[in-house]
């Protein structure tokens, strides 16, 4: 995978977590939330690994996503 794949990969992942976020702060019950935690845990790590190959980056880059 090249820098510029990982970064659109990342950029990918990012939507999801936002996803994510915006679903772990609803109103759902607790209970709902959690059988998501294994998925939600797999994608910080994905995003984490993407990171690593990326190498170099701002903190902008990191919560806002690369430009292409």
């Amino acid at each position: 995978m090249t820098v510029a794949e990982a970064k659109r990969e990342y950029n990918n992942q990012l939507e999801r977590y936002y996803k994510a976020e915006n679903f772990f702060n609803s109103d759902i019950p607790q209970e709902e939330k959690e059988k998501f935690l294994p998925d939600f845990q797999k994608l910080l790590k994905g995003l984490s690994q993407l990171l690593r190959k990326i190498g170099v980056y701002t903190h902008k880059e990191v919560m806002e996503g690369f430009d292409e």
